[in-house]
């Protein structure tokens, strides 16, 4: 069974999903010597700081749910409604991010991370070479208080893959320790909810 799948499929909460990711880097990470914690300070620049050798990195880590119905990676850099850097765009290129997604062919989920300018410089490379593999894009509205929404590159997944210089594995999903009875704490939350919530519409 594929334990990765199935808690993402099985969880219906987008924030839930996201929790679940980062949970699931860490324990990931945990694995390759770094101290970690899902820092849950609202910060817009990272979700955890890893610790190793005394030296301290902050990643921020994006769930994608589409990229194998697409085909494409989606990977915003510009935050209209906040007027911020956003996504794979920081003022500190250095630090890290990491992106998961979906591989159909293999049916597993995998992770790419790497700092923020292997990124840039992976697109970069590809608006210069393949410019037909990737375009701009805004997903932008007007509200009340001005625009909202982002911009972002979609790219072709295979294509950006083939220039990424950052990593990319698999994410596992371990049946055991403190993250595992966190992730279940979230899926037992998550089915409440469903249940109440299809109580209340009967």
């Amino acid at each position: 069974m594929n334990n990765t799948k199935w808690i993402f499929d099985t969880v219906r909460n987008k924030n839930r999903k996201g929790v679940i990711n980062e949970l699931l880097m860490c324990d990931n990470l945990l694995t390759n010597g770094y101290e970690t914690t899902v820092l849950n300070d609202n910060n817009p620049n990272w979700d955890m700081l890893l610790t190793k050798a005394d030296r301290k990195f902050y990643l921020e880590s994006k769930l994608d749910n589409t990229s194998h119905i697409t085909g494409n990676f989606y990977f915003e850099y510009w935050n209209y409604t906040f007027s911020r850097k956003t996504g794979i765009n920081n003022d500190n290129l250095y630090t890290l991010y990491s992106h998961t997604y979906y591989d159909i062919q293999q049916d597993k989920y995998f992770y790419l991370i790497g700092t923020r300018k292997q990124y840039i410089d992976a697109i970069g490379q590809i608006l210069a070479l393949e410019p037909t593999k990737i375009r701009n894009y805004d997903n932008t509205y007007y509200g009340l208080s001005g625009i909202k929404g982002d911009a972002a590159y979609i790219v072709n997944k295979e294509t950006f893959l083939s220039y990424f210089k950052g990593y990319n594995k698999e994410l596992e999903f371990k049946v055991q320790g403190e993250i595992y009875d966190s992730i279940i704490k979230i899926y037992v939350a998550d089915i409440v909810d469903y249940v109440f919530l299809k109580s209340q519409k009967c």
